[in-house]
Parts: C-alpha cells; sequence; structure tokens
C-alpha cells in the first residue's frame, strides 16, 4: 500500500498551508535554483565557497555555480530542473576534465572572477 506524503509551508497569516504537487519544473527556472543555492550553500551538504556563477570553462560549457570546498578543491555545480539525460552527464564530464587538466592560465581566470565574485581576493 503506497503512502502520500504531503509538504506542508509554515504562514504566519494563513497557518499550515499545503504545497502544490506541481513538479518543481513546472513552476521554476534553473536560474532559480541557482539563486535559493547561491543564498544557502548549505543546500549542497558539503562547506563549499561559491566563488562564480555562469562560470565559463573553457572548451566545457558554462557551469552553473564554481565553489571551492574546505580543502580548496574545486567544485562545479550543474544545476536541472527535471531528469537527467544524457547531454546533462556528457556536460558533468566535460567540467571534470577541464578541472583535472586545469593549468596555471584556468586558474589565474578562476582566480580574478572569485575576486570579482566575491568582490574580495580569494585568502590564501
Amino acid at each position: 500500500m503506497a503512502t502520500e506524503m504531503k509538504i506542508w509551508q509554515v504562514s504566519d497569516e494563513k497557518g499550515l498551508v499545503p504545497l502544490s504537487d506541481e513538479p518543481l519544473e513546472a513552476s521554476h527556472h534553473e536560474s532559480d535554483l541557482e539563486q535559493w543555492i547561491e543564498k544557502n550553500p548549505e543546500i549542497l551538504g558539503g562547506d563549499l565557497l561559491i566563488i562564480d556563477r555562469q562560470f565559463s570553462a573553457a572548451g566545457a560549457g558554462r557551469s552553473d555555480l564554481l565553489c571551492i570546498d574546505s580543502k580548496r578543491a574545486l567544485v562545479v555545480v550543474e544545476l536541472k530542473r527535471a531528469s537527467t539525460a544524457r547531454e546533462a552527464i556528457a556536460q558533468a564530464l566535460d567540467y571534470a576534465a577541464w578541472l583535472d587538466v586545469a593549468d596555471e592560465l584556468h586558474i589565474q581566470a578562476i582566480k580574478d572572477r572569485a575576486a570579482e565574485y566575491l568582490e574580495k581576493p580569494l585568502a590564501r
């Protein structure tokens, strides 16, 4: 027997309000997800600092979010609203390959974009 669960929102004015069963992709865009995560990076489950949005990784495409973790490793976040297609997996592999061969030119571009995004240079 299946169990149905509802998601509720707590509202000061209306009390408990049931949220729609409408799929997320029907009512929101990837940019909405990007903004939510940008404001609350803990959603990703790791200790990440977002250092850029819509970062252009030469030859690999444009990543939604570029982050750095507590061990100073780069993390590329690519968001998809609906089910993941082969193209999304290929895109993730392109980012992984790009990170794997990051040279001084890549690293300097990342530092420059991070400084612009954070409005201060990355600390050493």
